[in-house]
């Protein structure tokens, strides 16, 4: 059941994965829409004041007061999802850091090739890597299984 339970956490932890990408996907597609809206903004600004100075005004324009408030609220909305973004990702950490230590804490499966490795000595393990091939004239090995007879060889 370890097994399961192993493939259960790494799904959960992708699906998770996935949906903290979407959300900050979001975010940052709000952001963007944020200061696409504020370089309309700041060239609202640039036009106040360009019309207040062609009429000989001095000082600043009567409607920059509005477009400053506008800016600021802009700037704070831009503050706050990126807070969001750090969350996201602050959290994702917190859930990677712990299913790194639900795997470690469960048994891992002993394979074949771990056993093979354990037991046999690095030339047998090359050996069998390679084809299982003894020479550069690639003649087969014949390998028996233990209480068993070598297989009679062919004469063809």
């Amino acid at each position: 059941m370890a097994f399961f339970d192993k493939i259960n956490s790494i799904a959960k932890n992708v699906g998770d994965k996935t949906g903290d990408a979407i959300e900050m996907a979001k975010i940052n597609a709000r952001i963007a829409s944020e200061r696409s809206a504020m370089n309309d903004i700041y060239r609202q600004l640039g036009e106040a004041y360009y019309a207040h100075r062609i009429n000989g005004g001095e000082g600043e324009p009567v409607e920059a007061a509005a477009i400053y408030s506008q800016l600021d609220q802009r700037t704070a909305a831009i503050d706050e999802a990126q807070k969001q973004i750090v969350a996201i990702k602050a959290e994702g950490e917190r859930r990677a850091a712990e299913a790194a230590a639900a795997r470690s804490a469960m048994p891992t499966a002993t394979t074949a090739a771990s056993v093979r490795k354990k037991i046999l000595p690095a030339w047998a393990r090359r050996r069998s890597s390679c084809r299982r091939t003894t020479s550069p004239c690639s003649t087969p090995l014949r390998w028996r299984k233990p209480g068993r007879s070598w297989p009679e060889r062919s004469r063809t």
